[in-house]
């Protein structure tokens, strides 16, 4: 949970694809109420985490960059940091 959008205009960037917006579109949210509630638990910090791992698999040597963002302090190393698991995706992207 957390990060798609990341994952997607990366991946899509780093293709050589672009991202164009329609000015007459919208993004619309349904509301969590006891009908529609989410049937999964998303826990504290995961939304960080998995946008941190979208970075990481995208940027590889750059990540450290990325490190710099006051949101993704915690998974600097060598300050006590909890390790950021995660595999590079430049294998797969061709």
């Amino acid at each position: 949970w957390g990060g798609e959008n990341l994952d997607q205009s990366l991946r899509i960037w780093r293709c050589g694809g672009e991202i164009v917006s329609a000015g007459d579109s919208y993004v619309a949210h349904m509301w969590r109420d006891q009908k529609h509630r989410a049937k999964y638990h998303v826990a504290p910090g995961d939304a960080v985490l998995n946008r941190a791992r979208a970075m990481k698999a995208h940027t590889g040597p750059w990540f450290e960059k990325t490190l710099t963002f006051p949101s993704f302090q915690r998974f600097r190393q060598g300050k006590g940091g909890q390790p950021l698991e995660t595999h590079s995706i430049d294998d797969g992207i061709r």
